[in-house]
This record gives structure tokens, C-alpha cells and sequence, in this order.
């Protein structure tokens, strides 16, 4: 902002100098783009998913304008292009230098620039810092985990590595824990960084042993492994309209990677998509899933599970309940007189979903007020003459559907006079 005079010099004989000097007019330059970045870039502190920042705000004389804020930009090192991630800071007070950013990649390095801006415009930017998330756990198990007996008293187990990206840190070895089966007594080995494979002594002979392997960091372990194989499903059957009962393999104790909590069968509907889950305990092989919607297909697989995960599913199988007479009757049942001694009968489809099996056909009953019933001979239409009536007499008629199972239930009662 600037102040500015304008005078006149006289020129009278006597007296050289300035004359009059007018009333100052004040005026702006125009905005214009910082000319200086923020300084003194720092990191505060780190996680293994985020990292602070700070630094010192723009000179105001290096400002030139209102200063609307700071842009953070920042990038995984070595990687072009990597600073899609953008956070914008609006000054809210003049020592509020300092952002956080998180959601990034743990143990990962990262590039950060800072740069303030004005309504034209951003202003230079600062020198980058470098900086690392810090280190975690590894989010994998290792893979393809063997276990071959190497003698009476000794196991051999070997296994592949965790692939570098899911250590988030700098891999300080692998964790190897066994124990008897059904005992709750664990052991432990580690093993060197780069060492897959243990050979375990000093066992008691001719008894099953659950072993896991988790790799770790200064942080802690990883997740254990899992069953690497599925069960095999070596029967299923309906029991019932409503049952059905699926029997499976063991997995090989030598590839539960771990002590094996049970098997989970999974069960989908077909026509509705509905899934569900049930489990059993580790010795049980066999399992009878009951509840189930009469003559619908469902697909099951079977899978083991540890403490750590579910393994990998066998193969669906697909198989059916069993028929079941239909549970709901004909709908919109109506009797009309067709003569003095006929009545006409007409009636909806029994509601969807609700038969149950092959619908052979419709059973129409009717009697007299009081009197006993009588059944039609089965129609597959959805109308009926009943002839032979007695003459201007009240009958009282009712509907029901029949697969090979049997009838469902009968209609609401309609009463017609011939």
C-alpha cells in the first residue's frame, strides 16, 4: 500500500523551490502469488499408518495478499505420480502449522512439500522432507506350510515366506508353536529372517502335534496360518422335507496349520441366495442341517477352521430336500349355481413357493350343510362341475392341492345353493 503527494515547482525569480503539495491519495497494488514457501518443514511424529507434520508460516512481507492457506502434497517415494493424495489447510489462526495424514501405507516412505496460496494463485513450494510410516505387524501367514515326520521322536516343517509388501516392517524372524492334540500346552522356535524351514525334536512317539507359523516384526507377530486343504465331502443325502445330512474327510493333522477348532458347513438356498453358516467340533464329521424349506435345492461345502481363519471350501455339492405336500391352499376358491342340480367351482393357484413338490392336481370336497363330505375325482384344472346335486339345496365346498406326498390343506369353506 502505497501514499501518494503531487506538487508543482515554482519558478518566480525571487524563490525557487516546490510549491503546494496536494492531499495524499492512498493506493493498493494488485494481489499477486506468495513469493516465498513456508520453512523449517519438520515431522513431529508417526504411526504406521500416518505421519505429522509442521513448519513456519510466510513472512507477511512475502505474502503479497491475503493468505488463504496451505497445501499439503505428499507421495510414496520412487513412485511418479504418487501425489494424488491432496490435503488443503485454511488458516484458521496465525501458529496453526501443522496437518496429520493418515490412511497411508504402513512402513512405507513418503515425500511431503507444503506451499501457501492466495485467491491467484499458489506460491512456491518448499523443500520436500522424507519421512517413513512406521513398522507393524505382518498382515499375512505364511503359505504352503508342510509337516513330514523325520523320525519317531521329530517333525520336519517347512513353509514359504511372507511376501515383503504384507511384513510392514523389517522381518525379524518366524514364530513356530506346537503342541500335543488336545492338550493345551504350547512350545515355541524362532527361526533367522530368512530360514523356512524347522526341524522339531524331542517329541513323544506315535502322538499327533498341531504346529502354526507366523512370521513377526519388532512389532509383534502376524497372523497364524490356516488349514491349507479342504475337507472332501464324501456323502450327503436329504433325510427329510426339511433335513439334510452331510458327512466329510479329516483334514491331514500335518496340514491344519494349527490347532484345528472344527469344520464350517456352508449352506446356500438357490432360489432365494440366503446363506448360512454352521459349525461343529474338531473330531465331528458328520452334520444334519435341519429347518430347511421342503423340495428346494441348496449348495453346501465344508471348510476347517483354526483360531486364526477358515481355510480353503471343498467343492459344492448340490442336492435337494425332500417333497412335502403342499402348505398353503388354493386361493379366491368360488362356487357358483350352474343349474338346480350342478354348482360350478373355480379357484386360484396355491400362493408361490408353497407346494413343495410336482403339483398333480386339485381334490374338490363338498357336502350338505351338516351332512358328510364327498371328494371329486382330481381335476388339473382350476374349475370343477359338481353334478348331481340335490335340487335348491345350500352345499358348503372347499379346495386343496395334492402332490405325490399327499393333500395340502383344504380351502376356506364357500357356500352355493343349486
Amino acid at each position: 500500500m502505497y501514499d501518494v503527494r503531487v506538487t508543482r515547482p515554482t519558478y518566480h525569480i525571487a524563490l525557487l523551490g516546490v510549491g503546494i503539495v496536494t492531499i495524499a491519495v492512498t493506493v493498493k497494488t494488485l494481489e499477486s502469488l506468495p513469493s516465498a514457501p513456508p520453512s523449517n518443514l519438520r515431522v513431529l511424529n508417526q504411526t504406521s499408518t500416518s505421519i505429522e507434520i509442521a513448519w513456519d508460516g510466510i513472512p507477511v512481507e512475502r505474502m503479497h495478499g491475503v493468505l488463504l492457506g496451505y497445501r499439503v502434497a505428499y507421495g510414496l517415494l520412487g513412485i511418479p505420480g504418487s501425489n494424488a493424495s491432496l490435503v488443503q489447510i485454511d488458516v484458521a489462526e496465525p501458529d496453526t502449522y501443522q496437518q496429520t495424514l493418515t490412511g497411508l501405507r504402513k512402513y512405507s516412505s513418503y515425500w511431503i512439500t507444503v506451499t501457501g496460496f492466495t485467491s491467484i494463485g499458489d506460491g512456491p513450494v518448499s523443500e520436500p522432507v522424507n519421512a517413513t510410516t512406521d513398522q507393524h505387524v505382518p498382515s499375512s501367514p505364511p503359505s504352503n506350510v508342510r509337516a513330514n515326520v523325520n523320525g519317531s521322536t521329530s517333525i520336519q516343517v517347512d513353509w514359504d515366506k511372507v511376501p515383503s509388501p504384507l511384513v510392514h516392517g523389517i522381518l525379524m524372524g518366524y514364530l513356530v508353536t506346537y503342541r500335543k492334540s488336545g492338550t493345551g500346552v504350547m512350545a515355541e522356535n524362532e527361526t533367522a529372517p530368512g530360514t523356512t524351514s524347522i526341524l522339531l525334536t524331542g517329541l513323544q512317539p506315535y502322538f499327533l502335534y498341531d504346529i502354526q507359523v507366523s512370521a513377526f516384526t519388532v512389532k509383534g507377530c502376524g497372523p497364524q496360518s490356516v488349514p491349507s486343504v479342504a475337507p472332501t465331502i464324501i456323502k450327503a443325502a436329504n433325510q427329510s422335507s426339511t433335513s439334510l445330512t452331510v458327512q466329510w474327510s479329516r483334514i491331514p493333522p500335518g496340514l491344519t496349520r494349527g490347532v484345528l477348532l472344527g469344520y464350517r458347513v456352508t449352506y446356500t438356498q438357490y432360489d432365494s441366495g440366503a446363506t448360512y453358516t454352521r459349525d461343529t467340533a474338531a473330531g465331528v464329521t458328520r452334520m444334519t442341517l435341519t429347518s430347511l424349506t421342503p423340495y428346494m435345492v441348496y449348495t453346501v461345502s465344508v471348510a476347517g477352521f483354526t483360531s486364526k481363519g477358515t481355510g480353503p471350501e471343498s467343492y459344492n455339492i448340490t442336492l435337494s430336500t425332500d417333497e412335502d405336500v403342499p402348505i398353503a391352499s388354493p386361493i379366491h376358491v368360488q362356487a357358483a349355481n350352474q343349474s338346480s342340480t350342478s354348482l360350478r367351482v373355480r379357484w386360484g393357484p396355491v400362493p408361490g413357493g408353497r407346494v413343495h413338490d410336482v403339483l398333480l392336481g386339485y381334490h374338490v370336497t363338498y357336502r350338505q350343510v351338516n351332512g358328510s363330505w364327498f371328494r371329486s375325482d382330481v381335476t388339473k384344472e382350476r374349475e370343477l362341475v359338481l353334478s348331481g346335486l340335490q335340487v335348491y339345496t345350500v352345499y358348503s365346498v372347499r379346495v386343496a392341492a395334492y402332490t405325490r406326498m399327499g393333500d395340502g390343506p383344504a380351502s376356506p369353506e364357500v357356500i352355493a345353493r343349486t
